[in-house]
């Protein structure tokens, strides 16, 4: 019980962090995307069909940083998706 109230204190405290320092948070149907100050993205909710875009097929209850994405401007959630808008302007 202490390793699971352990874990949750240190998930919330990764989410405000996160949250702190983003620029926008999007919602997608079981899933929400921020940009951080830092043009990156991070991801966490439901993401078995590859939403978090981290490429591990599985639930997240911590932000985790999408791989291979940055200089971002906006990002969207939609149903089972996420979408990135960057500065070169390509989606």
């Amino acid at each position: 019980m202490k390793t699971l109230a352990l874990t949750l204190i240190c998930a919330a405290i990764i989410l405000k962090v996160t949250i702190a320092y983003s620029q926008s948070i999007d919602g997608g149907g079981l899933h929400s995307t921020a940009v951080c100050n830092d043009s990156e993205v991070m991801a966490w909710g439901n993401g078995i069909d590859g939403q978090l875009g981290n490429r591990n097929y599985s639930v997240s209850n911590i932000p985790v940083q999408v791989s291979e994405l940055t200089s971002v401007t906006a990002s969207e959630g939609g149903g089972l998706h996420s979408l990135a808008l960057k500065n070169d302007g390509t989606v």
